[in-house]
């Protein structure tokens, strides 16, 4: 009594992945001037997976081509931007963008912070994106506001973007 026959996991398959399994940061790579006004611009250029002392990715790369980021892979993913500030009084925002149709594109998160002068700002924003067909969902980001500039490194992560596939769609 109380044995257990033995059991071969040679016929188990199909079992879902546990745990994460694409992780990544893109960092904007220079400054570059806010639009001066409420209205958001996309950003376009100076996009660059990080390159920070001890940074490793986790899977496929996303891929960007004129500020528009297309999934390695579909499945669940979180979507976070962290839009880092300077500047005299004013305010800055932050926009993260979808398309589910690879042509027009929807505002799904949204932050805001003010700065006064001199002063460094930091908002974030972040979406859940349900990636079912990778050539249709894609993402953007956009900034605006009436503080000088969005502040970027190549060094380090001052404004970045991070991915991370949560789980299977």
């Amino acid at each position: 009594t109380g044995n257990l026959p033995a059991i071969s996991g040679a016929a188990l398959t199909s079992l879902p992945a546990q745990g994460i399994t694409n992780h990544q940061i893109w960092v904007l790579t220079t400054q570059l001037s806010l639009t001066g006004n409420s209205s958001f611009a996309d950003i376009t250029a100076n996009l660059a997976e990080c390159t920070a002392p001890g940074y490793a990715r986790i899977g496929s790369a996303m891929a960007v081509s004129s500020g528009v980021f297309t999934f390695p892979e579909t499945g669940i993913w979180a979507v976070t931007g962290y839009w880092n500030f300077t500047g005299t009084t004013g305010y800055s925002r932050g926009n993260i963008t979808v398309t589910t149709n690879n042509s027009s594109y929807s505002n799904v998160a949204q932050c805001q912070e003010a700065t006064s002068t001199q002063e460094y700002a930091m908002a974030s924003a972040e979406a859940l994106i349900d990636v079912t067909d990778v050539a249709n969902v894609k993402v953007m980001f956009q900034q605006g506001g009436t503080a000088p500039s969005l502040d970027g490194s190549s060094s380090f992560n001052r404004t970045h973007f991070v991915f991370t596939r949560m789980g299977d769609t």
